[in-house]
């Protein structure tokens, strides 16, 4: 006697809703300028007036969404020479506060459907200063095969591509994990997709510059301080887990894992002070060195795949 078909299973489950994506870390802040040059003293002759304290550094730009840093102190004023009638000179103009932070990035692309591939991650915002490319999507989970006897498990799909970063020298996001294939068989249940990968840090900052040249004879005034480095960027958050597979008979597949936190952006170098202002009646103190911008913020976290209908 022939065994008695049995009825496919109806396939009405829901799937879960996609976890939200990490919100992205705070940029650093900027780093304090350097202290002006002390202006020389004045030449030894009636009425000399020392020379005037350079000007504070300015304050680094924040990264993205960072305070910029504070301005450096002037200089002191240069001291009249003894026995004259001269006068010192004026201490030095602090040193202006630093801009702050850009725009933060575009998010990162959509996923593809079951069995499809994942999509690309996101390119970082217009008006954004380096940030990191967007992690791309994991491939999502392959539907599971109708009949043991004659189909075989579905493939997964692939991982999307990182975001491009908006620098040379800052690195892309990293590309998704495959998702799983699906098993075999009318009830057999899909594995979990995999975590997306850690975004690449941002590149290091120029080195420092040189300091000034010390200032020549004549009066001349002092060279400018050098650039501080840039700060390093944060790492991108890691994506969230992919939700369970739904239970048979119309049952609901589980929400999606939440993302991680970008990192937080490094603290910009410290600009270099002044150099030291040549003798003469009103020489001026060097300037000092700007401090160095904040890093930016790191790229939040992909949100999470939601969950498989039930079977």
């Amino acid at each position: 006697m022939p065994a008695e078909p049995v009825a496919p299973w109806s396939v009405s489950g829901d799937g879960g809703p996609g976890g939200k994506g990490g919100a992205g870390g705070a940029g650093g802040a900027g780093a304090s300028g350097g202290g002006g040059g002390k202006g020389a003293s004045g030449a030894d002759s009636a009425e000399a007036v020392g020379g005037a304290g350079g000007k504070g550094g300015d304050g680094g730009v924040g990264g993205v969404g960072g305070d910029g840093g504070p301005g450096g102190d002037g200089g002191a004023g240069g001291a009249a020479p003894a026995g004259q009638v001269g006068s010192h000179g004026v201490g030095g103009v602090g040193g202006d506060g630093g801009l702050g932070g850009a725009g933060g990035n575009g998010g990162d692309g959509g996923h593809g459907s079951d069995g499809g591939d994942g999509g690309d991650g996101g390119d970082p915002g217009a008006g954004g200063l380096g940030g990191l490319g967007g992690d791309s999507g994991n491939g999502t989970r392959a539907a599971s095969g109708v009949d043991a006897s004659d189909h075989g498990p579905g493939s997964g799909g692939n991982g999307g591509n990182g975001g491009n970063g908006a620098q040379a020298s800052v690195a892309g996001g990293a590309g998704g994990n495959g998702g799983d294939g699906g098993n075999a068989g009318r009830v057999g249940d899909g594995g979990a997709g995999g975590n997306g990968g850690d975004g690449a840090a941002g590149a290091n900052g120029a080195n420092s510059g040189a300091p000034g040249s010390d200032a020549l004879a004549l009066g001349q005034p002092g060279g400018n301080g050098g650039q501080g480095d840039a700060g390093q960027a944060g790492g991108a958050g890691g994506a969230g887990g992919a939700g369970g597979a739904g239970g048979s008979v119309s049952g609901d597949g589980g929400a999606g894992g939440n993302g991680g936190a970008g990192g937080n952006g490094g603290v910009g170098a410290s600009g270099g002070a002044g150099a030291r202002g040549a003798n003469g009646i009103d020489s001026i103190g060097g300037t000092g060195g700007a401090g160095g911008g904040g890093g930016d913020g790191g790229a939040g976290g992909v949100g999470g795949h939601g969950g498989d209908g039930g079977v």
